[in-house]
């Protein structure tokens, strides 16, 4: 084959960018892609870097298995079961269906240097589907209040006529949180180094460290930050912490 195609990455006039392939969307950090397969969606991870946790977000799946290996031996393996059914009552109990959750943490990975991880999702009602994966080491932020708001941004519109009638157009919302978090005074430098370096950079904030809590899946975020305010009181620092997904 000859002749000049140009190069996608600088020719803007023959190639323009339209998202990731199936393949690789669940690794595009964006909320609106997806990585979907027929089946057990595998997929075999080797960070240049050490890790300690991992995020899958948007998921439809009913179980994910992780396994860490290091030098062909396995050093960690864990298999959550993501099937849940909130009931209050036997009423409850006996007509309301089963439901996914759609989002899982890990913060106990091995940080080996040279790990292997492979994370093996299944689906027994479907399609396998994942939105984000996410490895990373995990930071200590400090704990947080009860007081924390899970909201949104709202894009759809109503609009009425003269008569009152309305017309409605939904739209896909984006999730934010307001957290507020408490920290020893101590990691005070540390606090402002995490802020110069997520400055305008989507990592995943996660509220609780427990994915079984009611709370979590609220209060779990890929995006970035809106606010990062560190309020100097005498024994503790408390950070505001206003939080938006990409």
């Amino acid at each position: 084959m000859s002749g000049n195609v140009g190069n996608p990455l600088s020719d803007g006039e023959k190639w323009f960018l339209v998202g990731a392939t199936n393949r690789w969307a669940m690794f595009d950090l964006l909320r609106n892609t997806r990585t979907i397969f027929g089946g057990t969606l595998s997929v075999v991870l080797t960070p240049v870097k050490r890790v300690s946790a991992i995020a899958l977000l948007g998921l439809a799946a009913t179980s994910v298995a992780v396994t860490v290996e290091v030098a062909g031996v396995v050093a960690y393996s864990k298999t959550v079961n993501l099937i849940r059914r909130d009931v209050r009552k036997w009423s409850e109990y006996l007509r309301r269906g089963f439901r996914t959750k759609e989002s899982l943490a890990l913060f106990d990975l091995p940080p080996y240097s040279n790990a292997t991880i492979t994370v093996a999702i299944s689906n027994a009602f479907g399609n396998t589907e994942c939105g984000s994966c996410v490895v990373g080491m995990a930071e200590y932020l400090g704990g947080v209040r009860y007081s924390a708001e899970s909201d949104v941004l709202n894009f759809s519109k109503v609009k009425r006529d003269d008569d009152g009638n309305s017309e409605l157009q939904p739209k896909p919302n984006i999730p934010k949180a307001n957290l507020i978090v408490e920290t020893d005074k101590s990691l005070i430098e540390r606090l402002r180094q995490i802020r110069r370096d997520l400055d305008a950079k989507p990592v995943v904030w996660s509220g609780l460290d427990d994915s079984d809590h009611e709370y979590f899946e609220a209060l779990l975020i890929l995006g970035i930050y809106k606010r990062f305010a560190i309020n100097l009181e005498k024994t503790i620092t408390v950070t505001t912490l206003e939080l938006e997904e990409v």
